[in-house]
């Protein structure tokens, strides 16, 4: 029962780490920054939906292997939650 309750709360916080983490990379494309290069990543580009995709991956496979039951991937998630996380509020 603990267990459980555990593996919704690391779902949970991966899904909202996910979410900011992805509008982090939404609300930048907005900036007027996005239009200083070639290859800034403007607002419905191809390289914003790319680099949407890309983080959305990278955070949902090791999610994924976790809600399958090999635990030692939880040491990964932390990783990649605690870069997700601290690059959302710093």
């Amino acid at each position: 029962m603990i267990r459980q309750k555990n593996k919704c709360k690391v779902i949970f916080i991966t899904l909202v780490s996910a979410v900011l983490f992805c509008s982090l990379i939404v609300i930048s494309s907005l900036s007027p920054l996005a239009n200083s290069g070639p290859s800034a990543n403007k607002f419905n580009s191809f390289g914003m939906w790319l680099s949407v995709g890309i983080v959305l991956l990278l955070y949902i496979l090791p999610l994924i292997i976790y809600i399958l039951g090999i635990r030692a991937v939880r040491f990964v998630m932390a990783f990649v939650l605690a870069i997700g996380i601290l690059s959302d509020f710093c």
